[in-house]
């Protein structure tokens, strides 16, 4: 069986990872409370501490197996809103992105500008000296 949700992946490869542990640990002579495992990266920010199954549902941890229909829904829930979140985050990125182009853009057009009226404005006045001059012959 091969799951295509990334949660149900998720899922496993945290189960995969503490029963890695758990053998790990058995063989080296660590408790399971003394080592720590990463959690999912939507879950927290850090490690968590894992420990015995009593503790676990006062820490906040739930395996796989032991999360129910409301935690769950709870578990989507957050992951919805933070979903929701990052595309709102994206969409007003780029809005700013699409700004400051067109910022540039016009500064680009104004920059182009503002070199022609330099051109135009050097050539009047080489025309201004050059009447200055005959007028001043005549």
């Amino acid at each position: 069986m091969n799951p295509s949700s990334e949660l149900l992946q998720d899922l496993l490869r945290e189960k995969k990872a503490s029963q890695h542990a758990r053998r790990m640990s058995q063989q080296s002579g660590y408790t399971t409370s003394e080592r720590q495992i990463q959690s999912s990266p939507i879950g927290s920010q850090g490690p968590r501490q894992v420990s015995s199954s009593s503790n676990r549902r006062t820490s906040g941890y739930t395996g796989p197996k032991e999360m129910g229909v409301r935690e769950m829904e709870e578990y989507i829930s957050k992951i919805n809103k933070q979903n929701f979140d990052l595309k709102l985050e994206i969409f007003h990125r780029r809005q700013r992105s699409e700004a400051l182009e067109a910022k540039a853009e016009k500064a680009v057009e104004l920059q182009i500008q503002n070199d022609e009226l330099r051109q135009i404005n050097d050539d009047l006045l080489l025309e201004l000296e050059k009447r200055d001059v005959a007028v001043e012959e005549a």
